[in-house]
């Protein structure tokens, strides 16, 4: 039906709609494939334009339920891989952002996925068939706003997550808003725009510097610039970068990457 306009407009047929939050609790196998597909579904939650469906199919909210619409600029999601389509969403939100005049792209979300659940996607853990499914299943549920629901893992660190990841992940919070204790506003990480494109490019390590110099531009100290990661990841690497995880998640983060502040004697 997204794909046949005419097709849909003949049989006068609607998108889905009005899937409640049941249909949630009823797919939830625990798997990690679901957490990760459950964090992006619920992005913005419903009613939003830049609800994660948007991307899916060529559909707008009107307000009361899901309609189609002509503009499909926001429709991304084809034929590639998983973590190239995830990469070319995170890339969209960022243009939408910059139409704006939003300093990052809109990443809330209702949900969020651990750093376990993250890394085990980095590392290709993860089965991408049954994500993508889970994920294209879940975005057409009518989630609710409100206090996101969180694991209670959501900020274990495994050893074995990248440090990259960590760094980059900073210039990707909701709104672009960065806290930490002891500070009295939370800081304004503006969006660099060339970092997804120079992950999907393989050019990780000029993302990586560009993001250090974002950092230090707003007043924070990575500890360093220089990792170690294969060119040929930084799809996946970026797709990643898309993922809902809670503000608990985001203070390891900072302090796997980033200096401590320097404190006034």
């Amino acid at each position: 039906m997204a794909r046949s306009p005419r097709f849909r407009a003949e049989h006068k047929l609607q998108p889905l709609a009005d899937l409640n939050e049941r249909w949630v609790w009823e797919c939830n196998d625990a798997s990690t494939e679901y957490e990760l597909a459950a964090a992006l579904a619920a992005m913005s939650g419903a009613g939003r334009r830049v609800a994660f469906r948007s991307h899916l199919e060529p559909v707008k909210f009107n307000g009361r339920s899901w309609e189609w619409t002509n503009d499909e600029t926001g429709v991304v999601w084809g034929v590639g891989t998983l973590p190239e389509n995830l990469a070319g969403v995170l890339q969209r939100r960022g243009i939408e952002a910059r139409s704006a005049g939003a300093a990052q792209p809109p990443l809330t979300s209702s949900r969020v996925a651990s750093l376990m659940a993250i890394d085990a996607f980095l590392h290709g853990l993860t089965d991408d068939e049954r994500l993508t499914g889970l994920l294209q299943g879940l975005a057409l549920i009518n989630w609710r706003a409100g206090e996101p629901f969180r694991s209670l893992n959501a900020s274990v660190v495994p050893p074995t997550l990248p440090r990259l990841y960590a760094l980059l992940k900073l210039l990707f919070l909701p709104e672009g808003l960065f806290s930490r204790a002891g500070q009295s506003e939370p800081i304004i990480i503006k969006h660099e725009p060339t970092i997804v494109p120079l992950l999907r490019a393989g050019r990780v390590d000029e993302a990586a510097q560009i993001a250090e110099r974002r950092l230090r531009a707003s007043g924070l100290v990575p500890l360093t610039s220089e990792f170690h990661y294969p060119g040929d990841e930084g799809v996946r690497l970026a797709a990643a970068l898309l993922i809902p995880i809670d503000e608990a998640a985001i203070s390891v983060l900072t302090a796997l990457v980033l200096r401590p502040p320097v404190t006034a004697l």
